[in-house]
């Protein structure tokens, strides 16, 4: 993983960490991207690995799931509707795929974010796998299976 962060109380060490670290990537062909590359406060909100953190004055760490990761999810649930409707996509895969997202944000402080997922899900795929249940019944399958 190319994703990392450092902590220290002196915002110069931090700088000259930067650069010493800069030096060791040029030094194995790698390239730091300074546009990417911040030293914040950690009073201050900042990104990673795409979830916002804000530490409160007491100490607590609030995490919440970015809004470009939502939104990246909420188009893949629509795309899955599509791959599942051309037969590209089972609804078990669709299934272990959001509940894996639900998971994940499950480990985050984003109840809101997770009722409207859940409710996009269930609009999405709530009638589908109805008819698929009718399907199995009308054929007589097992529908334990």
């Amino acid at each position: 993983m190319d994703d990392s962060y450092l902590i220290h109380e002196s915002k110069e060490y931090l700088e000259y960490c930067l650069e010493e670290i800069i030096k060791l990537c040029e030094e194995v062909g790698i390239k730091v991207n300074r546009n990417k590359t911040q030293i914040v406060k950690l009073t201050h909100q900042f990104t990673f690995l795409k979830t916002k953190y804000n530490i409160t004055e007491n100490g607590k760490i609030i995490k919440r799931v970015s809004r470009c990761a939502v939104t990246r999810m909420r188009r893949k649930m629509k795309k899955f509707v599509k791959f599942y409707d051309a037969g590209l996509m089972s609804l078990q895969d669709i299934e272990q795929s959001y509940q894996s997202y639900r998971g994940y944000l499950g480990k985050k402080d984003s109840y809101n974010t997770l009722k409207s997922i859940d409710k996009l899900y269930h609009d999405l795929f709530m009638p589908r796998k109805m008819k698929a249940l009718i399907d199995r019944m009308e054929y007589g399958e097992d529908l334990a299976a």
